[in-house]
């Protein structure tokens, strides 16, 4: 049995009076943070010479003789990792278009809300282990000693960790509501 379907009630007209404008709003937010993200990225990666300086810098290494393949691995490293993002961000859309839909406790709902948790996590922990690959990539021409394996964890990295574990647990709940309120509606 599925949930009650809300598309020709009041009721579904009433919910998307109340959220509407912030499911719209954070669409557009979502939309807006993956070009934002690709933006940053392609303008710190916009050549080889580029890269070496602000990762030099940041380093205090001499990274102007960094090969274009290593320079080339590590950029497809920062997309894949960017990946990620856009596919969080279609996962976001979607959940946010069932509750459009009038779908805030159906299965289809906490299903979208669960896959977001999991690949903000996939995310997460792709970043997490990205960062000490791309060092690795921009740095092992250099001799043994000067090399970087940078692991290192930010702050805001804990904060991601907590949103996307709150987004599970969320969704779990969400999973119970929505199986009460079919198991309510096959009674009436």
């Amino acid at each position: 049995m599925s949930a009650p379907d809300l598309s020709e009630t009041p009721r579904r007209g009433d919910l998307r009076a109340r959220i509407g404008w912030l499911c719209h709003g954070l669409r557009l937010a979502v939309c807006v943070w993956a070009a934002w993200t690709l933006a940053l990225i392609l303008w710190l990666w916009r050549s080889r010479d580029a890269v070496a300086a602000s990762y030099g810098g940041w380093w205090r290494l001499d990274l102007s003789a960094l090969p274009d393949s290593h320079y080339v691995a590590g950029l497809a490293l920062v997309l894949v990792d960017w990946a990620f993002v856009a596919a969080l961000c279609v996962m976001l859309w979607r959940m946010f278009g069932l509750y459009l839909d009038g779908q805030v406790f159906s299965r289809a709902a906490t299903d979208a809300m669960r896959r977001v948790g999991l690949v903000a996590l996939a995310a997460i922990l792709f970043d997490f282990l990205a960062r000490p690959a791309v060092s690795w990539l921009l740095t092992m021409h250099l001799p043994a000693g000067a090399q970087r394996l940078n692991l290192f964890a930010r702050p805001e990295d804990l904060l991601h960790l907590l949103f996307a574990g709150f987004v599970l647990a969320l969704a779990h709940v969400f999973r119970a509501a929505a199986e009460i309120a079919e198991d309510n509606a096959g009674i009436v």
